[in-house]
């Protein structure tokens, strides 16, 4: 039961990768597509360097609060330094199935985009940003992340279209 909640989470977040609403933002996540460079991997954290759009939205007021607005961000981000934590738990990496949110796929997938070039999407599940004195976002971390490089997010989208 858990792996097939985790599969319908990893499907949903992917769902939230097309164009129409990337554009939009997602609610509570960060949306990163673009490319990875520099790529780290250690037992704990998956840091990389991120160059391309950076997508998020967020509100003014809570919830049923009627000033509630959303406004929805979206621009272009060089280098910026991303952290992914150890997330999850060991039952969650055994799994082969690429599109599944785990530490593992999260790690294999920056190592593999970061050696080819090959462009990505990044998923930040509750994101933190941090910004320099100067403004720049110079740094963004998570509690776990998705990381779907384009052929796979290819995969999936003509899997679903039959």
């Amino acid at each position: 039961m858990r792996a097939r909640t985790t599969r319908i989470l990893s499907i949903g977040a992917l769902l939230l990768l097309s164009s129409q609403v990337h554009a939009k933002g997602a609610e509570g996540l960060v949306l990163l597509k673009g490319a990875i460079q520099a790529a780290s991997i250690s037992a704990d954290t998956v840091s990389f360097s991120f160059t391309g759009q950076l997508s998020f939205s967020f509100f003014n007021a809570t919830r049923g609060d009627p000033a509630r607005e959303r406004i929805d961000l979206k621009f272009d981000v060089r280098e910026l330094s991303v952290q992914i934590p150890k997330f999850g738990k060991g039952s969650d990496d055994k799994s082969d199935d690429p599109f599944v949110v785990s530490f593992d796929n999260a790690a294999k997938h920056a190592a593999e985009a970061s050696k080819t070039g090959e462009l990505v999407t990044v998923v930040l599940f509750s994101p933190a940003l941090s910004y320099a004195i100067d403004g720049v976002i110079e740094k963004a971390a998570c509690t776990h992340a998705q990381v779907m490089p384009e052929r796979i997010d290819h995969q999936l989208h003509g899997s679903l279209a039959q």
